[in-house]
């Protein structure tokens, strides 16, 4: 998913330079550093994206029949929510998190569905540390360069303790509400986005949103050094309360 601050007539030339994740028909779950200010908030989320140069998407079979997804949906926001906690300018970036409610309830098809959350006590709980996750997004290297197709990378959990050592030489203090992953290869912390964990539910998969994308080193990609996630767990409390019928 990305978010825009243009008009609707501008969104095909828009960069989204931020995502979200779908949690429900009138919210998306964003990073606070992604809302700036009033006048550079995200004015419209886009949902079902893929290839950002193209409307439908399309792949072509090897009979060269097209199969298209949907057009995206652009869904205007009525309302950003800053976690309160949140310091712009702090060093640690705590409660680096924040909501946008939807102008109008989105219809769910089969590229735009919510994400879900870990709101029972033993994932609200979990590290995740040593899992294996995804995290997508458009930006493709220490550049910041954008890709037009978005980009799917694995990132590993780090130990919060060896995380911590590792900030700790920048005085950059972590803490529980915080997760540690990447630096495996020289870019894979350069796609920012939702941390997203598959787990088995009812005999299927299903997946959950375990971290949003905060910070990490700068160019990103540097291999050893992870990205600093914000923990969903510790803000499923938050989250249910600003949540609006």
């Amino acid at each position: 998913m990305g978010l825009s601050v243009d008009s609707p007539a501008c969104l095909r030339r828009s960069i989204f330079r931020c995502g979200g994740a779908l949690i429900n028909s009138r919210y998306v779950l964003t990073a606070a550093h992604c809302l700036p200010r009033p006048d550079l908030s995200p004015t419209h989320v886009r949902l079902g994206e893929w290839d950002t140069s193209t409307d439908p998407d399309c792949v072509t079979r090897l009979n060269k029949e097209p199969i298209c997804a949907p057009k995206v949906i652009d869904v205007e926001v009525e309302k950003a929510i800053i976690h309160e906690q949140y310091l712009r300018k702090s060093v640690d970036q705590r409660s680096d998190i924040a909501l946008l409610r939807l102008k109008e309830s989105v219809s769910y098809t089969d590229f735009v569905r919510p994400i879900c959350l870990p709101t029972d006590e033993e994932l609200r709980d979990n590290s995740f540390e040593d899992q294996a996750m995804f995290v997508s997004g458009w930006t493709s290297n220490k550049y910041l360069e954008t890709s037009p197709i978005k980009i799917k990378r694995t990132l590993n959990v780090w130990n919060l303790t060896s995380c911590q050592e590792k900030y700790s030489s920048y005085k950059v203090p972590l803490d529980i509400s915080q997760l540690c992953a990447g630096g495996q290869s020289g870019d894979d912390t350069c796609v920012s986005g939702p941390l997203m964990v598959p787990l088995e539910s009812g005999g299927h998969k299903v997946f959950y949103i375990a971290a949003f994308s905060s910070y990490g080193t700068s160019p990103c990609g540097i291999k050893g050094w992870p990205d600093v996630f914000t923990r969903i767990g510790a803000y499923v409390d938050w989250i249910q309360q600003k949540l609006e019928a």
